[in-house]
C-alpha cells in the first residue's frame, strides 16, 4: 500500500511537471457563456427565431483562431470567477466581452460583475471590445455613472432606432468617422443592407430585431465616437477610448451580427483587435530593429565604415537570434556554377550565436562596409541582406538591406547615433532611486567631439547623472560612449517625464534640435506609498558630519531614527561617485536592491570613514533612500572633511597655477583669483558645478599666458549648499570647494 502511494505521488509529480513545461500562456481571451446566440433570419420574407449555435465560434473566436501569430496565445472561455483565479487580469491582454441582447454591464456571471471587470482590465493597462445590445438601457446607477463620466455619453440623448417599416425589415448602414477614427476610419459603406453601396447582391444582416439602440456623446466627453449612423449622423453605435494606464476600450451598442453579414464583420472586429494589441507586448519574443536599411554611402575601395544596427525584444518571452549572415555569401555557397556576387558586408568583430535577448532587452551588432579594389569595382554599386534569424513572432526571419558604393569617400564627417532614444526607468515606490544606461555611439568616419550634456530642467531633481560627466567627449570612429542616468522619485503615484539634450560636431540631421544633436526621453512612475505619508519621519543624526582637519583616515557614526509609528524601509544608502574617492562605510557593502528595516522608536547605526589623499578641503554627499514621505524619501547629508600635511601628489591637477577664492562662503562679492607662473595654459575652461555634476555658472574659456587673474563669482540665483569651481584644460583638472550659505 505505501508502495502503491508513492508511485501515485511520482505520477502526480511527473504530471504537473510535464503540465509546467508544456504550459501555454494565454493573454486573448473570448468570453463565450454570455451571448444567447438568438435572433430572427428572413425566411420566404418572414422574420423567423433562429438558435445559433455556433455564432461564438463564427463572429468573435474565428479571428483568433485562424491569425497566426494570435492563435497560440488566444483562448475561449466563460465569465466567472474560476476563469478568472485560473488566468489573472496581468495575462489578460485582450478581453472580447459578448453581451448579446440579455446581459448588461451590471450583469453579475459566474459571481463576477462585467463593469468590475471591465474597470479592472483598463485600469491595468489590458485591452477590452465590449458588444451588446442592451448596454444603454441598464438601469443600474453604477452603470450609467460609468457611462454618462467616464465615457461621456449623453444619456439623455440616447436613442432608438426602428428597423421596421410595417412588417417589413429595414437594413440600414453605418459609416466611419473619418481619418481620425482609427477602428471605424475605413467601414465606408461596410454595412450597407439595401442601399447596395458596394455594387452585387444585398449584404443581409445575421441576426434581425425590431430596433437598435444608438448614442450621442457630451461636448466633453473623454472618448471618441465611431461606427455613424449613416443619414443622422448624430447618433453612433461604437466608440473607443484610450485609458492614461495604457488601457484601450472599444465599445458598440449594436449587435454586430444585426448590422452586417459574416465578411462585412470581420474588418472591423480585427482592426479593434490590431488596435489594442499594437501596444502591448507580444506574448513570445519579437525582433523590432531601428531601421530595415542601412546605407553606407560612398566609401574608397580598400577602406572600411562601420555602421550600427540596433534592435530589441518587444515581447513577453525571450529572443533568440540563431544566426546573422549575409545573402551574398550564402548564395554563392548554393550557386558555386554562378558568377559569385561581390562580398563586401561582414559583421564587425566576434558576434556569437545564439545570441539570447530577455524581455524589453535590446542589443546591437556593428556592420562594416568595406568596398573591394580593382577596377572593375570602381563606382561599384553594392547591395546585400543582413539576416538575422531568429524565434520572435512575426519575423522569423528578418531581412536589413544593406548599400553602398565604392568610389570617392563622402563619409568622413562624425555621426551621433544614440542606442536608445527612449528610456523608461520602471514604475515603482519613492525612496529608491534607479539607474539606466544611455549609449552614444560615432557611426561617422572622423571624430565625434560630445560638446554638451543637458537636462530640458535644470533644476528638477528627479532625474540626475549617475556620475559627473567631463565634457568634451571625443569618440573615435565606432567609438561608444556609456552615460548612467538616475531616476530619484520624490513623490508617490506619479509619472515622470524630461528630456535630456546632445550637442555635437556630428553631421546627423534631427529635425527639431538642428545638426550634430540628439534627445532622450526619461520617464518613470512611482506607485503608492508602502505607509501612511504622516506616520513616518527619518531621523538622521546630523545634516552635516564634519570631519576636521585629518592627516589620515577617521571614522565618524552616523544614526538612523524611526520617529514614527510604522515600519521604516531602508531601500539605499549610497555615496555620490565623487564621493566614493575619499569618504567609505567599511561596515556595510550596500547593493542598490538590498534593503533593511527599522522598527518605530529605533535606530540603526553605521560609520563613516573620510580618507583625505591631499592638503584640500573635500566635500561630499550621502544619498539615505527610505519609504518615508515627502522629501524625507531622499535624504542628504553633506559631508565635510580637510586633509592636512597629506604627502600625496594628485597627477590630474593642473600644473602652474595657484588659485584662491575670497569670500567663501561667497557672495556677490566673491572673486576667483587665478595664478599663472611661468606658463600659458590653452582652452583653460573655468565654470561653476553643483554636487550632481550639473553647471550652474561659465565663469571663462579661453587661454591665459603668465600672469594673475580675477574672475567675479554671481551666486545671486543659487540655492544654499555646496559647489565646486571647476578648472578644466584638456587633459587635467582642479576643483575648488565654496559654500553658498
Amino acid at each position: 500500500m505505501k508502495r502503491f502511494t508513492i508511485l501515485i505521488a511520482t505520477a502526480m509529480m511527473l504530471f504537473l511537471m510535464l503540465s509546467t513545461a508544456f504550459a501555454v500562456d494565454y493573454h486573448y481571451f473570448v468570453f463565450d457563456n454570455l451571448d444567447d446566440q438568438k435572433g430572427h433570419q428572413e425566411q420566404g420574407g418572414v422574420l423567423v427565431g433562429v438558435q445559433w449555435n455556433n455564432l461564438i465560434d463564427l463572429y468573435y473566436w474565428e479571428r483568433f483562431e485562424t491569425r497566426e501569430n494570435w492563435a497560440p496565445y488566444s483562448k475561449k472561455v466563460p465569465f466567472g470567477s474560476s476563469t478568472f483565479s485560473q488566468y489573472p487580469t496581468e495575462d489578460m491582454d485582450v478581453a472580447v466581452i459578448p453581451l448579446g441582447t440579455s446581459y448588461v454591464l451590471s450583469s453579475k456571471v459566474g459571481g463576477v460583475s462585467i463593469l468590475d471587470k471591465v474597470k479592472e482590465l483598463l485600469d491595468a493597462g489590458k485591452g477590452v471590445i465590449v458588444i451588446g445590445s442592451a448596454i444603454l438601457l441598464d438601469s443600474d446607477a453604477e452603470a450609467q455613472s460609468w457611462l454618462s463620466d467616464d465615457l461621456g455619453i449623453d444619456l439623455e440623448k440616447n436613442g432608438v432606432l426602428s428597423l421596421m417599416n410595417g412588417n417589413t425589415y429595414v437594413n440600414y448602414k453605418i459609416q466611419g468617422n473619418g481619418s481620425d477614427d482609427p477602428i471605424f476610419g475605413a467601414i465606408g459603406a461596410l454595412f450597407n443592407g439595401g442601399e447596395q453601396q458596394n455594387g452585387g447582391d444585398w449584404n443581409y444582416p445575421s441576426r434581425y430585431y425590431q430596433a437598435t439602440t444608438a448614442f450621442q456623446l457630451k461636448d466633453d466627453a473623454t472618448a471618441t465616437r465611431g461606427a455613424l449612423v449613416a443619414g443622422n449622423t448624430d447618433y453612433s453605435v461604437a466608440l473607443w477610448k484610450e485609458y492614461p494606464s495604457g488601457g484601450k476600450l472599444v465599445l458598440w451598442v449594436s449587435d454586430w451580427a444585426n448590422v452586417a453579414t459574416y465578411n462585412d464583420l470581420m474588418y472591423p472586429y480585427t482592426t479593434a483587435i490590431e488596435w489594442i494589441v499594437e501596444s502591448l507586448p507580444s506574448p513570445g519574443g519579437l525582433l523590432e530593429t531601428e531601421t530595415e536599411d542601412l546605407d553606407f554611402g560612398s566609401v574608397t575601395p580598400g577602406e572600411s565604415f562601420i555602421k550600427t544596427l540596433k534592435f530589441r525584444n518587444n515581447g513577453r518571452k525571450d529572443l533568440t537570434i540563431t544566426d546573422m549572415y549575409f545573402y551574398n555569401e550564402d548564395y554563392n555557397k548554393d550557386h558555386p556554377e554562378e558568377e559569385p556576387l561581390p562580398l563586401a558586408f561582414s559583421l564587425d568583430g566576434d558576434q556569437s550565436f545564439p545570441m539570447v535577448i530577455p524581455p524589453g532587452g535590446k542589443d546591437k551588432v556593428k556592420v562594416t562596409f568595406s568596398p573591394l579594389l580593382g577596377e572593375e569595382y570602381k563606382d561599384y554599386d553594392y547591395s546585400d541582406d543582413l539576416v538575422i534569424i531568429n524565434d520572435g513572432m512575426s519575423k522569423n526571419t528578418a531581412y536589413i538591406g544593406l548599400s553602398g558604393v565604392g568610389g570617392k569617400k563622402t563619409n568622413y564627417a562624425p555621426w551621433l547615433n544614440v542606442f536608445e532614444t527612449d528610456i523608461d526607468f520602471g514604475k515603482g515606490p519613492i525612496g529608491k532611486s534607479y539607474t539606466r544606461e544611455a549609449v552614444l555611439i560615432n557611426d561617422g568616419q572622423a571624430d565625434l567631439v560630445l560638446q554638451k550634456l543637458e537636462f530640458e530642467d535644470e533644476v528638477q531633481e528627479d532625474f540626475q547623472y549617475g556620475q559627473t560627466y567631463k565634457m568634451p567627449q571625443i569618440l573615435d570612429p565606432g567609438g561608444e560612449y556609456a552615460m548612467l542616468l538616475k531616476f530619484v522619485p520624490l513623490e508617490a503615484d506619479k509619472k515622470y517625464s524630461t528630456t535630456m539634450y546632445v550637442e555635437t560636431n556630428g553631421q546627423n540631421d534631427d529635425y527639431e534640435m538642428g545638426t550634430g544633436n540628439a534627445r532622450l526621453f526619461l520617464n518613470g512612475q512611482t506607485i503608492s506609498d508602502k505607509a501612511p505619508a504622516d506616520c513616518i519621519i527619518i531621523g538622521v543624526g546630523g545634516e552635516e558630519l564634519k570631519f576636521g582637519k585629518c592627516s589620515e583616515a577617521k571614522d565618524t557614526t552616523i544614526t538612523i531614527m524611526n520617529t514614527g509609528e510604522e515600519l521604516l524601509t531602508v531601500f539605499d544608502i549610497l555615496f555620490d561617485d565623487e564621493t566614493t574617492e575619499y569618504y567609505s562605510a567599511p561596515m556595510f557593502s550596500w547593493e542598490p536592491s538590498e534593503e533593511f528595516t527599522i522598527e518605530p522608536g529605533e535606530e540603526a547605526e553605521f560609520t563613516i570613514t573620510f580618507n583625505p589623499t591631499s592638503n584640500h578641503e573635500f566635500y561630499g554627499t550621502l544619498n539615505v533612500y527610505s519609504n518615508a514621505p515627502g522629501s524625507h524619501a531622499h535624504h542628504y547629508i553633506w559631508l565635510h572633511g580637510d586633509g592636512e600635511d597629506i604627502i600625496a601628489v594628485n597627477e590630474d591637477m593642473i600644473t602652474g597655477i595657484t588659485t584662491n577664492v575670497y569670500p567663501n562662503p561667497v557672495s556677490n562679492n566673491s572673486v576667483l583669483e587665478l595664478n599663472i607662473d611661468n606658463t600659458t595654459i590653452s582652452n583653460l575652461d573655468i565654470k561653476v558645478v553643483d554636487m550632481q555634476g550639473r553647471t550652474i555658472q561659465t565663469i571663462a574659456n579661453d587661454t591665459y599666458a603668465t600672469g594673475t587673474y580675477n574672475f567675479n563669482i554671481n551666486p545671486e540665483d543659487w540655492a544654499a549648499g555646496k559647489y565646486f569651481i571647476v578648472l578644466t584644460t584638456e587633459k587635467k583638472q582642479t576643483m575648488i570647494p565654496i559654500i553658498k550659505e
